[in-house]
């Protein structure tokens, strides 16, 4: 996973983190928000800025709706447990 503070473009930094992200929407929704906690921990750790993530997250689950309608769960409701 990139870091930040590495001389690569923004964009390509937060392009990694939402591509994680869908990868791990397969799992079941427990797992999928516990494994969404650990990785914004970590991205933040590598320097992510809270609210490009909270942006490109809003921004992957608006856009792929239809990945995440098995959890059951609104857009909003997922936005709220993840972060």
């Amino acid at each position: 996973m990139p870091d930040i503070r590495s001389n690569i473009p923004l964009s390509i930094f937060y392009s990694a983190v939402v591509g994680e992200f869908l990868a791990r929407s397969t799992l079941l929704a427990d797992d999928l928000i516990q494994s969404a906690k650990n990785l914004i921990d970590r991205m933040k750790r590598q320097g992510a800025n809270h609210w490009y993530l909270k942006k490109n997250l809003r921004k992957v689950i608006s856009n792929h709706e239809l990945d995440f309608i098995k959890f059951r769960l609104s857009t909003t409701e997922l936005f709220q447990k993840i972060l």
